[in-house]
């Protein structure tokens, strides 16, 4: 329901490519933390902190949060392990295909 409340293409397959993005960065995320907490031996509760502290760093440097040139130069290549900068990007890609 959100992806027509968000104004994106009504378009079938774009549609359908969305939710193929969407769910491997879901996994792509989950993924994630559970290394995390697997890796963390201790509390679980640590290990969800830890966790929740690298998604949120995650999505500062995905570029839609925070703008990528407002980063320092010595932080910017954190970019580069943003699952979330990937999302967008497959997002954006999705929507823009076949406008030009």
């Amino acid at each position: 329901i959100f992806y027509t409340m968000m104004g994106l293409k009504k378009d079938a397959g774009a549609f359908f490519v969305f939710l193929g993005i969407l769910e491997l960065f879901v996994t792509c995320t989950v993924s994630l933390t559970t290394l995390i907490a697997l890796a963390y031996k201790g509390s679980p509760a640590v290990g969800n902190l830890i966790s929740t502290f690298t998604l949120l760093l995650s999505a500062m440097f995905g570029g839609f949060l925070i703008a990528i040139d407002s980063i320092p130069e010595w932080l910017r290549w954190l970019q580069w392990l943003s699952a979330y900068r990937y999302a967008w990007g497959a997002v954006l890609s999705n929507e823009m295909r076949n406008q030009v």
